[in-house]
């Protein structure tokens, strides 16, 4: 990796942290998609505790391993079709899981309902994981610093 004198390439300096709006504007967007996101099961567990306080940890328990459960094999999905259906695409629809979901819960106090609804929790998440790496990979190509880079986004 160096030109014709034999000098090595130099990542770009951590300044690019900074200056690169694309990474500016994803990291307010990871930084959103959080709030949204973290906010949701909390309110969820306090619904199910009102319709059953003998199975409201059950209950929170399943809506949590059921995230997971649809989680990975989006996951896997998005990874091996990324490159094909497009990042932003996906991304998007991360994005837009996240009011859809809040509207759903809305609708029903029902456990089987909300344990339900909660499913679309890992479908974003899935999409919002696989998808992470590639995207700030996109956004630092060229500059060597990809690793400093993820972790100011995922700090942030």
């Amino acid at each position: 990796m160096g030109d014709a004198g034999g000098q090595r390439d130099q990542p770009s300096g951590f300044r690019v942290l900074l200056t690169c709006r694309p990474l500016l504007i994803f990291a307010a967007c990871a930084v959103m998609f959080h709030f949204a996101n973290a906010a949701m099961l909390p309110l969820v567990g306090q619904k199910l505790a009102l319709q059953d306080k003998n199975f409201d940890t059950t209950l929170m328990s399943a809506c949590i391993v059921a995230a997971q459960i649809v989680m990975t094999p989006v996951a896997m999905l998005v990874g091996r079709k990324a490159n094909v259906w497009g990042r932003k695409p996906l991304f998007l629809a991360g994005f837009i899981i996240l009011p859809i979901r809040g509207v759903l819960y809305t609708l029903s106090d029902n456990p089987y309902w909300l344990v339900s609804v909660q499913l679309l929790d890992g479908v974003g998440e899935g999409l919002y994981g696989a998808l992470f790496p590639l995207i700030v990979a996109d956004l630092m190509e060229g500059t060597g610093r990809f690793n400093v880079a993820q972790g100011a986004v995922q700090t942030a």
